[in-house]
């Protein structure tokens, strides 16, 4: 189970706080669950209270870029320049080796840097008609990159109420 943990930094309106992670890292527990966070690299500058607690609680913290940028629409410069933004703001926590791209959108430039920078996973997002298994990325025959493909995602509420469509019969 992964979050996207944008806040602010996401191009779309949110009202996330800290006292909102909080209480997620409260009920993950009492479902035996350990997540990965992947962490928009502004937030790892603004909001380390966060961030500690996540590890604290024994979450993983995963790269969703410095600048929530989608690598598809940005120049490899810029991406270079992002990742080593990012990378600068997460030196001071645990090694950081899973990627999630911002909308899914990703680039063989982005591939190459992961490669670079040493992440050893990215997730990637596909429709179910195109269902993928795992992909391995070699480099001279050394397994150094494995995209781990999910079929869902939480984009498809943003913007509407799903919970007026729920309900319960018992």
């Amino acid at each position: 189970m992964y979050f996207d943990y944008e806040r602010e930094f996401s191009g779309h309106k949110t009202m996330i706080s800290d006292n909102d992670i909080e209480s997620i890292l409260e009920i993950l527990p009492n479902a035996n669950i350990k997540t990965t966070w992947f962490t928009v690299g502004k937030i790892l500058d603004k909001y380390p209270n966060s961030i500690e607690a996540i590890i604290r609680n024994g979450h993983e913290i995963g790269s969703h870029t410095y600048n929530h940028i989608s690598p598809l629409y940005t120049s490899s410069n810029k991406l270079d320049e992002d990742f080593r933004f990012f990378s600068e703001a997460s030196c001071k926590y645990k090694e950081i080796t899973g990627f999630h791209s911002p909308k899914g959108k990703w680039s063989s430039s982005m591939i190459q840097l992961l490669v670079k920078n040493s992440f050893t996973y990215d997730v990637a997002g596909v429709v179910k008609s195109n269902k993928k298994d795992l992909l391995i990325i070699k480099k001279n025959g050394i397994e150094v990159l494995y995209r781990i493909f999910f079929l869902g995602d939480n984009w498809q509420l943003f913007n509407t109420n799903p919970w007026k469509k729920m309900y319960l019969i018992i």
